[in-house]
């Protein structure tokens, strides 16, 4: 199976298709020069909104996505080692930049739970980027069910209780996440 890479960008949300137009940027603090706050947004001449990188660039690391995909992950490996600046400030952030740059799949179900999370459930913090390909494959259409089936139980409770704005906003929910998630099984099933 040929991997293929597709991410969702951090700062307009929309899709960067491939490598050559993504950016990974991250923030480093000057006196112990370690690093936080990584994002995955698009390249410039790529960006639908005209430049989705930080807006401060001051003292804001950064290059081409291509360059740490693949092979690229030893650049970002490099980050952890007390040589070269002292590491990174979290490293279950720079642990899920890692998988967004090395596990296909993991940006599709990341984007599942982001969507769950907001609209439909208390996230219970159990860190999903320990997941292998195979299990995320197989976790985007489960994710997305039960999301759907947690909106439709809330909708039911909010029309229970004569809350019909959180009722259509939660059926607008529903439908948001079935056509994300008809996307992304589109998108994988092409890979194969």
């Amino acid at each position: 199976m040929q991997k293929v890479f597709q991410w969702y960008c951090d700062e307009c949300g929309e899709l960067i298709k491939c490598a050559k137009d993504g950016w990974l940027e991250w923030k480093r603090r000057p006196a112990t020069i370690r690093y936080y706050d990584f994002r995955i947004v698009h390249h410039r001449p790529a960006s639908p909104i005209g430049g989705c990188y930080y807006k401060d660039n001051t003292n804001v690391g950064d290059m081409h996505l291509d360059y740490y995909v693949c092979d690229g992950g030893l650049q970002l490996l490099t980050m952890l080692h007390p040589m070269q600046g002292n590491g990174v400030v979290d490293i279950e952030e720079w642990i899920e930049i890692f998988q967004r740059c090395h596990t296909p799949g993991f940006e599709e179900i990341r984007r599942i739970h982001e969507i769950e999370r907001k609209a439909c459930e208390f996230f219970n913090n159990k860190p999903f980027y320990f997941f292998s390909e195979r299990e995320l494959e197989g976790g985007i259409e489960h994710a997305t069910k039960q999301a759907v089936k947690r909106c439709e139980e809330q909708a039911t409770e909010a029309l229970e209780h004569g809350d019909s704005d959180e009722h259509e906003r939660l059926i607008g929910t529903q439908q948001a996440l079935r056509n994300e998630a008809k996307k992304i099984l589109e998108r994988n099933s092409n890979r194969n």
